[in-house]
């Protein structure tokens, strides 16, 4: 990004401010006046929680607010100002000094360029770039501070957030994705210096409401039903141009790895459903988003729709699921060994689980779930695979002191997911045998509940004691506990 001189910026603000006083001299009159204004559409008006049994609510304006409602409230103030004649409404041009902001902004390619895509400094594309950001300016302003009355300070605090989009170097941000479905007991979970499970405060939850553009109304009830959000900090933007932010809703851009793991550490520890529906970005150099509305953080981001199909299905009116403290330090120290792995083989597992608790149909679910457990039991030796994967399954569950069933349950049973596998993937009838596991005489578990549970079971067993990545140190393992068991007997 160009340097721009402190003398060009002092001058752009000083012309900026004198078209910003005099639009909202404009508008006072125009309000005086009468003359409707109309509201942001589909704008969050607030959010609460008055019952903690239920979800955070998002009220947003539709059509008809700007009719109906009689004060100013949430109201576009920016929708005042046209670019074309109009009698109803200010045109930008006849606004005292918009003419000579405009013919400066013309004279100084390094600030056009900023305003817009680079290359383009025709007049009347710059023209609209300012109009633009003088209404996000007006808009703001009115909008935070509740009315027209002009003040230095008031101008200059909007002027900064609204303009260093275009300006700064660098943008600084923390990613932010919240968690659907579950609650947790502590408001503030550490898992690193720069890691975190935060606890959403409700300004929070309203600015993000329509980052992801889901047009689904059940979809959009779902991405309210968070409290606690993933905070990864520490994030900078390169700003070289106008075109930077653009990557702000490309979802490859975002830290999926880390994201994957820390999913993967809920779902294996708590065994809760959950996902998540969004990427946000939250500002945190004094820059907010282009066109943020009225008195929003100025969140940007993008969709997600990383979350089980179940969810649409009224799920938000199910008993909440909320993790304890101790389970929480156990999701914590999971998180840190699956974040500083280094074992591809693990992140592909991983990627497995989550993806076996997203699926809507039983053959990908049982494929995904079967994958992960390969990925990490089986070797490139020669040799029967459901005996390889049953076994060395079986022997891993003997490194953690509470594993619900014994060596030979295991093995009988993942002998038994495999059967139910292969009658799913050469679409045969199951057979009755196969559709539910008997582990004995009271644990009754389908096999894609039980190949699901293995999977996080072994992703948690493998994450604690990495040398066992290494299948032929599994095998070593079996051969110790079967002499360990001819020893005892």
């Amino acid at each position: 990004m160009d340097t721009l001189e402190n003398d060009l910026m002092d001058e752009l603000r000083e012309l900026v401010k004198v078209v910003v006083k005099n639009l909202l001299i404009n508008i006072k009159k125009y309000m005086d006046a009468n003359k409707l204004i109309m509201s942001n559409v589909d704008y969050p008006t607030s959010a609460k929680r008055d019952d903690s049994t239920k979800w955070p609510e998002v009220h947003k304006t539709n059509l008809l607010s700007g009719i109906l409602q009689s004060d100013y409230e949430y109201r576009d103030y920016s929708s005042v100002i046209t670019l074309h004649k109009n009698e109803d409404k200010i045109l930008i041009d006849e606004v005292c000094g918009f003419s000579e902001l405009l013919d400066f902004i013309i004279s100084n390619e390094t600030i056009s360029k900023r305003l817009w895509y680079e290359g383009n400094i025709e007049k009347d594309r710059n023209r609209i770039a300012l109009f633009l950001i003088i209404g996000d300016i007006v808009d703001r302003y009115i909008s935070i501070y509740g009315g027209t009355e002009y003040s230095i300070e008031k101008f200059n605090s909007i002027y900064d957030e609204v303009t260093n989009i275009y300006f700064l170097k660098q943008l600084e941000f923390d990613i932010c994705i919240p968690i659907l479905m579950i609650e947790f007991e502590s408001d503030n979970i550490e898992i690193s210096d720069v890691i975190s499970i935060e606890k959403m405060p409700l300004e929070f939850i309203r600015s993000k409401a329509n980052i992801g553009n889901y047009d689904s109304h059940f979809e959009n009830i779902v991405i309210n039903c968070a409290t606690h959000m993933i905070v990864i900090k520490g994030y900078t933007l390169e700003n070289k141009s106008f075109r930077s932010t653009e990557i702000f809703e490309n979802k490859s851009a975002y830290p999926i790895q880390v994201i994957d793991a820390i999913f993967a550490s809920i779902r294996t520890i708590s065994k809760y459903s959950t996902g998540y529906a969004q990427f946000v970005c939250r500002p945190q150099n004094n820059w907010i988003n282009r066109n943020c509305k009225g008195d929003l953080m100025g969140l940007t981001g993008a969709k997600a729709k990383e979350f089980p199909e179940e969810f649409i299905d009224f799920s938000w009116l199910k008993q909440h699921l909320i993790i304890k403290k101790d389970l929480e330090a156990h999701i914590v120290d999971l998180a840190n060994r699956l974040i500083d792995n280094s074992n591809n083989v693990l992140d592909l597992a991983i990627k497995r689980l989550n993806r076996s608790v997203l699926r809507d149909n039983e053959e990908d679910t049982i494929l995904d779930a079967i994958i992960g457990l390969e990925l990490l039991l089986s070797d490139n030796d020669k040799g029967e695979l459901t005996y390889k994967i049953s076994s060395r399954m079986a022997t891993i569950s003997t490194l953690i002191d509470d594993f619900p069933y014994t060596p030979m349950q295991v093995q009988k049973s993942m002998s038994q997911i495999y059967r139910y596998r292969s009658d799913i993937v050469h679409s045969r009838k199951i057979r009755p045998a196969t559709k539910l596991i008997i582990i004995d005489d009271k644990t009754e578990i389908t096999p894609i509940v039980l190949a699901i549970d293995y999977l996080r079971y072994a992703i948690n067993i493998l994450a604690h004691n990495p040398e066992y990545l290494n299948s032929k140190n599994i095998d070593k393992l079996m051969m110790e506990r079967i002499h360990e068991g001819l020893n005892k007997s």
